[in-house]
């Protein structure tokens, strides 16, 4: 796999919010936009852009949800996203047993990283 690799004048840094604080992906400017991505490579990420930083992770957000409802267990990001979060790979016990993940989901504070983490878990139902 070949790896991102930016100019570290290109990157930009910032105070994270919502998945984006929970996830850090990389923003970074690229001529007159802003990019947000988190990925494996270049063929592997979720990616947005925009003419200003919010755009860019507002549009990063918007297609990190879309792929996680849509993506199986075995998709790489899905699995760097359960890395970072610290969800085991059990999701027959998640089925199972719904408390599990509902008393997780209730025990994070951002409400926007608990809707990330949820539609996380419902791609398993």
């Amino acid at each position: 796999m070949k790896k991102v690799n930016l100019d570290k004048a290109q990157i930009v840094d910032i105070e994270y919010e919502g998945a984006a604080k929970l996830l850090q992906p990389i923003v970074f400017k690229n001529g007159d936009q802003y990019s947000c991505v988190l990925g494996i490579d270049n063929q592997t990420c979720i990616y947005g852009s925009g003419d200003s930083i919010e755009q860019a992770i507002q549009e990063w957000d918007n297609n990190l949800q879309v792929h996680l409802e849509s993506a199986g267990t075995d998709d790489p990001i899905v699995r760097k996203v359960k890395d970072i979060i610290g969800m085991p790979d059990v999701p027959e016990k998640v089925k199972k047993e719904p408390a599990n993940y509902e008393s997780h989901i209730n025990s994070i504070k951002d409400p926007d990283v608990a809707e990330q983490v949820k539609a996380f878990y419902n791609q398993f139902d």
